[in-house]
């Protein structure tokens, strides 16, 4: 926002004289504008100086409300936009910096009035939909806030601001890859700013874009993007791309305490910042690598990303530590065997087993693995204890399912059959009916069976 020329944007009434002094001293302030001393207080004392000849000089007012904002002593500059919106309870302009006042001042409701008056006022103005957009952002409002910023760019679709703005609202939604354009075209016109080209490296990072992402990080860090914020953001882009010795570098140049990273990290989880916590939890780990918490968090974070090969390694460091609970080995042992690391799986979940005999998950599990290395009666008496144990999910009623019709177990495969498609049909139903397309199959033993017709009868709509 720049000042505004008195004389081409602003005029008295014809009836109203305006001091010659007064004018004169607003001409002295007019006269540093594009220089270095716009905006400066010697500027602001020669508007200050006018308004002492003329209280209701109206581009002094309003000149002055701008070099306080721009200044950010808010209040200061509410004072001249007040006093103008009296004079002229129309003036747009005027309503626009105080919204803005009244934003960086965090009074929304204010700002919330003025916003509705604009909208009266100024309809077609993209000033107005864009400070419409900027309070709902500050409420949190995201998808309101990317209507009002795409209502301005309607308005006016060559200004760049607004495309940053909508990219940072749309970024907040589940639209990123459209926000990612709109930080494109906004740096399309300022190629060298440091915020935006962070803003779209965390976007593309976010979209699982790392290449890409990491060029802009580092261009945002060339540019003078530095700090804490872009280095984890920038390690995390290089753990992903598995380069770890610059990642490390990264890592470590932190000062925090491992328990402080450690602490944020659980906090980051709980949050359901998944990369903030990895970032956190790697630092400490860097710190203390052989603190096994660390790396079962570690494990656990990535589990619950479905990183299963990354999950296995930080378990499996945190076994080699010495952990031996039924938890992390069970969880290791899950990690293997989703990796298809089947004798290792065997071994680690046989152990987990051991501690806990009462576990519903390792003898499933188990089974699985069993199953994978051609020991199907070892799998079918590990499914069974699962079942023993309390575990009902539709993927071990389907195996143990099979695993009966093999072994022209008749009314057992069927009942477990049934209580598979009872539990996810949808998933279950299509490979029971491929199946049974075959010449041979696995299921002949139940095939032509009236309870098996009708039972899938009963899970298939079309039938």
């Amino acid at each position: 926002m720049s000042l505004l020329l008195f004389c081409l944007l602003f005029s008295l009434p014809q009836d109203t004289p305006v001091d010659p002094e007064a004018v004169a001293w607003f001409q002295k302030g007019e006269e540093l504008i594009g220089t270095d001393q716009a905006f400066s207080e010697q500027q602001a004392h020669f508007f200050e100086k006018a308004l002492e000849m003329e209280p209701d000089f109206v581009p002094a007012l309003f000149n002055l409300g701008l070099i306080y904002l721009h200044q950010g002593k808010l209040d200061l500059a509410l004072e001249p936009l007040n006093q103008l919106i009296r004079i002229e309870p129309e003036n747009d302009k005027a309503y626009s910096l105080r919204v803005e006042a009244h934003l960086r001042k965090e009074d929304l409701t204010s700002a919330q009035a003025d916003i509705d008056r604009l909208k009266q006022l100024a309809p077609q103005s993209p000033a107005t939909w864009q400070e419409s957009g900027r309070l709902h952002y500050r409420q949190a409002r995201m998808p309101e806030a990317a209507a009002d910023f795409e209502k301005a760019l309607q308005l006016d679709p060559d200004d760049p601001d607004l495309h940053l703005d909508l990219a940072t609202a749309l970024d907040q939604t589940d639209r990123k890859e459209l926000a990612t354009k709109h930080y494109e075209r906004f740096l399309a016109h300022f190629p060298e700013d440091p915020r935006a080209n962070f803003l779209l490296a965390r976007n593309l990072m976010l979209r699982e874009e790392f290449e890409r992402a990491l060029g802009y990080f580092q261009t945002a860090r060339k540019l003078g993007r530095a700090g804490a914020e872009v280095d984890q953001n920038l390690a995390y882009v290089l753990l992903r791309l598995e380069r770890l010795d610059e990642a490390e570098t990264l890592l470590m140049a932190g000062e925090d305490s491992v328990a402080s990273l450690f602490n944020l990290g659980s906090i980051a989880i709980e949050e359901g910042r998944l990369v903030d916590a990895e970032l956190y939890l790697r630092r400490a780990a860097l710190r203390d690598p052989t603190n096994i918490t660390i790396w079962i968090t570690l494990g656990d974070l990535f589990e619950e990303a479905g990183r299963n090969v990354e999950a296995g390694r930080a378990y499996q460091k945190a076994v080699q530590l010495g952990a031996a609970d039924f938890d992390t080995l069970l969880r290791l042992g899950i990690a293997q065997a989703n990796t298809e690391q089947s004798k290792a799986a065997r071994s680690t979940l046989e152990r987990a087993l051991k501690i806990n005999s009462e576990s519903p998950e390792a003898p499933f599990f188990l089974g699985l693995v069993y199953e994978r290395l051609k020991e199907e009666e070892r799998a079918l008496s590990s499914y069974e204890k699962a079942l023993e144990n309390g575990e009902d999910n539709a993927r071990l009623h389907f195996r143990v399912g099979v695993l009966y019709s093999k072994r022209n177990k008749v009314s057992e495969s069927i009942e477990h059959f049934s209580r598979s498609l009872e539990l996810e049909a949808v998933k279950y139903l299509p490979i029971i009916q491929q199946e049974l397309l075959n010449v041979t199959s696995d299921l002949d033993a139940v095939r032509y069976e009236t309870r098996f017709a009708e039972l899938l009868k009963k899970h298939d709509p079309l039938r």
